[in-house]
């Protein structure tokens, strides 16, 4: 009997995740036709459906783009696009349409420039999960422990020596690990990109007394540096910072 229920759970369980993913293939499949037959605001709709209902995707995001992009809304298909990006910012086509998108904002700011080695190191640190270097850390920490025992506990000369040589190497790696860890998680926690969303100017202080020191348009990028209540300190691609109302822009890391 209690095998029996198991049985029946486990297949309600199938059937209702089965049925789940048709669905969503089926709205997937619906928003397309609209896009294809012009119909751009049903389209944005069926996607955004698509995403409040706790599927994202690249091609969610990026047919979202597409979207706002046909309908000229700047910041929504830069924003869409942006968020296709963190998925796979490589995708060809994807970055033909951000080109084309950027090329329809005001504001022309030039990208500042980032040494080779530290531009090549930080990539290599960000291409890998945080997760892979931590149990990358925690397993040659394990292997430290394991080569030691070996070197304090074996008689042989020659597997001490060598359960010795290989228990550093263990442990500098491990160390070398937690640290790029540590790097990965400091630059994700620096990474706060958000789009401007309200043509508006930002200041020197986080107040309305605060001087103008430039103004910004619809679909800029920018990074979030700091928050001081509806206030948000942000920063440029070109290295220039300063304050705007938070309300202003939407972060692409929600």
């Amino acid at each position: 009997m209690e095998r029996r229920k198991i049985f029946v759970i486990s297949l309600l369980f199938l059937c209702s995740f089965s049925l789940a993913i048709a669905q969503g293939m089926n709205s997937f499949e619906a928003a397309n036709k609209s896009y294809n037959q012009g119909d751009y605001l049903l389209a944005i709709s069926e996607y955004q459906k698509i995403i409040d209902g706790g599927e994202e995707s690249f091609e969610v995001y990026f047919n979202l783009g597409n979207s706002y992009y046909k309908l000229n809304d700047v910041a929504n298909s830069i924003y869409y696009y942006e968020k296709a990006a963190l998925m796979d910012e490589n995708h060809p086509a994807l970055q033909v349409n951000l080109t084309y998108a950027r090329g329809m904002t005001i504001d022309a700011i030039s990208q500042k420039s980032e040494s080779g080695i530290s531009k090549v190191f930080n990539g290599f640190i960000r291409s890998v999960e945080l997760s892979t270097w931590t149990n990358l850390s925690i397993i040659l920490m394990l292997l430290f422990v394991s080569f030691y025992l070996i070197f304090l506990l074996w008689n042989s000369t020659n597997i001490k020596r060598l359960a010795f040589i290989l228990s550093i190497i263990s442990l500098l790696l491990s160390l070398s690990s937690y640290g790029l860890a540590s790097r990965h998680q400091s630059l994700e926690a620096k990474d706060r990109p958000a789009i401007i969303f309200s043509n508006t100017v930002v200041k020197a202080e986080p107040n309305d007394r605060g001087a103008v020191l430039f103004e910004l348009h619809l679909g800029t990028k920018v990074q979030i540096v700091d928050q001081m209540g509806n206030w948000a300190q942000i920063q440029l691609a070109d290295g220039q910072e300063g304050w705007l109302l938070i309300d202003t822009l939407k972060s692409l890391k929600e």
